[in-house]
């Protein structure tokens, strides 16, 4: 699923007025609001952390919680606060006083993902979180409007992982914007074809005109352990087979365990 992290403009409105840093090495200390909007592991992070009060070290002291987020994303993770820069510096791009200051934030935002991305490709470049990262520069680079920039972020992030699906979401939606119908059709069908349960996808595909069937299969692991499962049910459950008519309603009750037989309390004279 995608996880959006971006303030709907209606609600950032009124809420702050947006301000760049007087240094540009100057990292902005996000709002209580901007935190609720990024990221859960951003307040972890060393530098938002210490900004916070409760500075998280690599090498010092810090807590389960941040512990948690390492084990789960690796030693990436003491890097993560240029991503979240990144995200913060995007969010208040929508707010911008002007076209050149929503430019600067959205350059210091790539500026940003491109230092945690220059940590992570060189030596993991396979790490997970990689095509979130990549489509979401893309995203930024549409914003400033450099297009070429922006597909080759998308198809990068499909590269890295092809059922990926909001690559492709971004990609076709700009081809769709650009009235590249074609394109955007391609786009989605090569989308399905790698992740056929995509709903998103499905349903922009079928608004589009799309017209092929993307049959959704279940990995072979789990048709082999069905089929364990089928084989092993066969064996073990005896088939019952009910010897009343078909019309006669059945009202019994649960049958006594009076009398019956230890193995079978639903009969009473069996050995």
């Amino acid at each position: 699923m995608l996880r959006n992290f971006l303030l709907p403009i209606g609600i950032l409105a009124g809420l702050f007025s947006v301000s760049l840093p007087a240094n540009a090495y100057e990292y902005p200390t996000p709002t209580a609001l901007e935190l609720q909007i990024l990221p859960p592991y951003c307040r972890d992070t060393p530098v938002i952390s210490k900004q916070l009060g409760h500075e998280q070290a690599r090498y010092g002291k810090h807590d389960a919680e941040t512990q948690g987020y390492v084990e789960m994303y690796g030693d990436h993770f003491w890097n993560f606060h240029h991503y979240c820069f990144g995200y913060l510096h995007w969010n208040r791009a929508y707010m911008a006083k002007n076209s050149n200051q929503k430019n600067d934030l959205l350059n210091m935002a790539i500026k940003e993902f491109d230092v945690v991305l220059d940590g992570i490709e060189p030596i993991d470049p396979r790490y997970f979180l990689l095509p979130e990262m990549h489509t979401n520069k893309g995203r930024v680079y549409l914003l400033l409007k450099e297009e070429a920039a922006a597909i080759a972020e998308f198809k990068k992030a499909i590269s890295l992982k092809a059922d990926y699906a909001p690559a492709y979401i971004f990609l076709s939606d700009y081809y769709e914007d650009k009235n590249k119908k074609e394109l955007a059709l391609q786009t989605l069908e090569e989308g399905l074809t790698n992740k056929p349960d995509a709903k998103s996808l499905l349903r922009r595909y079928k608004r589009l005109g799309g017209r092929k069937v993307f049959v959704v299969t279940a990995p072979e692991e789990t048709k082999s352990e069905l089929k364990e499962k089928d084989t092993a049910e066969t064996k073990e459950t005896p088939i019952q087979v009910d010897d009343k008519p078909e019309t006669q309603q059945n009202t019994a009750s649960e049958p006594s365990k009076s009398g019956a037989n230890k193995d079978n309390p639903y009969c009473r004279f069996c050995p």
